[in-house]
């Protein structure tokens, strides 16, 4: 559900394990060319031991924030993440990397840790347009794949 109040822009949704793996594969694929990944046989394995190892560390018991229901909000000033577990907030200067994928938007910090937003929680198209929009306007070097 996304709800614009003037110049904050909010939505609830529920992060799935499928939803980190969109962005660990996005990461690999535009951020991070290591060279076994050249290596036919050989890498393939060594990226999918990796990816297993992500899947591992989501799924541990301390990280169980990681999964679940969450509202983030944007702001002129930045973005807040929040739930009945945490609330942090993270100013617009300290996303590294912003990228809206066809089903992602991907708001990342210099750790390469991201807010992940799946775009299929918006209630309507003008307000998916709405929020992505404003995370652009926020961040103007943001990349776009959609």
């Amino acid at each position: 559900m996304a709800t614009a109040f003037g110049t904050r822009m909010l939505v609830r949704y529920i992060l799935t394990l499928e939803d980190h793996l969109a962005w660990y594969d996005y990461y690999v694929a535009n951020s991070c060319r290591p060279l076994w990944s050249r290596v036919p046989v050989i890498g393939t394995r060594i990226a999918d031991r990796r990816r297993q190892r992500f899947v591992q560390a989501i799924l541990k018991p301390e990280n169980r924030s990681a999964l679940g229901e969450r509202t983030i909000e944007l702001s002129g000033t930045g973005v807040r993440e929040f739930s009945a577990e945490f609330d942090f907030s993270t100013k617009w200067q300290d996303i590294a990397h912003v990228a809206i994928t066809e089903q992602h938007l991907f708001l990342a910090h210099p750790s390469m840790n991201a807010h992940i937003v799946p775009l299929r929680f918006f209630d309507t198209e003008s307000h998916r347009e709405s929020f992505l929009s404003f995370a652009l306007k926020a961040k103007p070097t943001a990349t776009q794949d959609a």
